[in-house]
């Protein structure tokens, strides 16, 4: 699924510098808050390939 949102340019930038690039860290963000309250477990988070500190 592809999923597209639009922020502010500089809201963007900002973020974007952060390594992984701002993609990678809006799906990270999303996985986390599925993971924390149990709606996804550690299986599917996994399966997004993000997040190795949870193999």
């Amino acid at each position: 699924m592809a999923i597209t949102t639009h922020i502010p340019e500089d809201l963007a930038r900002s973020l974007g510098q952060e390594g992984g690039g701002l993609s990678r860290r809006t799906l990270e963000a999303l996985a986390t808050d599925g993971y924390r309250p149990g709606a996804l477990t550690k299986e599917q988070v996994m399966r997004c390939s993000i997040m190795p500190w949870l193999r």
